[in-house]
């Protein structure tokens, strides 16, 4: 961090909703992290919870003053954003999820990586993803090794340097007016269209070994297909928008499903197209057994058994999101997030979380 006993103000921002099983331990956690009391703000945009969680952050709210409890009429995560953004008072610009952990240095990390890099639009760190049961250890631990999650450095905690994209980064509040917003015209997807429009703006994205958060995954296999389709769904969106492939982990599941389909269309009219299948399948199983034996070295050997149907379970979500995402490219497809109720549009697509990304907004709209 600078050496001036001046420390830079940061806006915490923390969209929810039906949250109250841990959003209690976040605010506590971000009040009594190792950084000025001061200096801080906290602003919590509430999407219409249904349970306490917005009962919980106003009794937090009477004992902090620096807590603010805000209302997200959107009811979409991505206009969640635009509103703390707006509302922010602080230098830089941090966010964070309602069902996050991080320890007592989090923010201190998080501003010194920001400005050991001058260079840097953006810093984050590593999530280290924890889940209940053993259904849900043996999801988390999958979602940490590259089986199952590609070269997504903020996963695998393995690097340090320039990165596609960071979950929960800390952001300067003048990229917001340099490049726009969050995109409220889809679900999913938000963070990494934003971070890839910081990269083409000129951009650079920091990942710190010195950053780490805990994040809550899914715990069970329905709700694990649920997130994954939605994912493989609007990341396709994002690459319409942006007219590129942003990186091969993107459409590898897409292709993957192809391949197989293809396979047993051949194989049909064919005999070597069954013998195609049998050559793509050979190494995929020999990767899924890897994984699973990563996966048991981490959760325990009944994890592993897990694994073997947890890592197809998310290939082939993903992959048949992104083909269901080919609607993006319909000519005509409109779709705005106000046209269709937030509830609506999670009990379409099957997810617990609303979580959205697209076009830029107006810079004038956030001032």
């Amino acid at each position: 961090m600078r050496e001036s006993t001046v420390h830079p103000f940061v806006s915490v921002i923390i969209p929810t909703y039906n949250e109250e099983k841990h959003i209690g331990r976040l605010l506590d956690a971000v009040i009594g992290n190792r950084y000025p009391a001061d200096r801080i703000e906290v602003l919590v945009i509430d999407g219409g919870s249904r349970d306490q969680t917005r009962a919980i952050v106003q009794e937090k709210a009477q004992g902090c003053s620096s807590v603010r409890l805000l209302e997200n009429k959107k009811k979409i995560q991505a206009a969640a954003m635009n509103i703390g953004i707006r509302e922010a008072r602080g230098d830089y610009l941090l966010r964070l999820d309602g069902h996050t952990e991080v320890p007592d240095d989090f923010i201190c990390q998080s501003v010194r990586a920001l400005e050991e890099h001058p260079d840097a639009w953006v810093a984050g760190g590593y999530i280290t993803s924890c889940g209940q049961g053993k259904v849900g250890q043996a999801i988390a631990a999958a979602m940490s090794v590259p089986v199952g999650v590609g070269n997504s450095a903020f996963r695998l905690g393995n690097y340090e340097g320039y990165v596609d994209t960071v979950a929960f980064g800390i952001h300067h509040k003048w990229v917001f007016d340099k490049i726009g917003g969050y995109d409220e015209s889809a679900i999913r997807s938000e963070d990494y269209d934003f971070n890839l429009r910081v990269r083409e703006a000129g951009g650079r994205i920091w990942l710190s070994k010195h950053v780490s958060s805990l994040y809550k995954t899914r715990d069970s296999f329905r709700q694990l297909a649920g997130q994954m389709f939605n994912y493989g769904c609007w990341s396709l969106k994002t690459m319409k928008k942006h007219g590129r492939v942003p990186t091969l982990r993107k459409i590898v599941p897409v292709c993957f499903l192809v391949t197989l389909i293809g396979c047993c269309i051949l194989g049909i009219y064919h005999s070597w197209g069954w013998m195609l299948l049998a050559g793509v399948l050979l190494p995929y199983t020999f990767a899924i057994l890897f994984g699973s034996y990563l996966v048991g070295r981490m959760s325990g050997w009944k994890c592993a058994l897990l694994g073997i149907l947890i890592f197809p379970l998310m290939h082939l979500s993903y992959g048949t999101g992104t083909l269901c995402g080919l609607r993006f490219f319909w000519p005509g497809y409109v779709r705005k997030s106000s046209d269709v109720s937030y509830r609506q549009q999670l009990d379409s697509l099957g997810s617990r979380h609303g979580i959205v990304g697209g076009p830029r907004v107006p810079t004038e709209e956030l001032l």
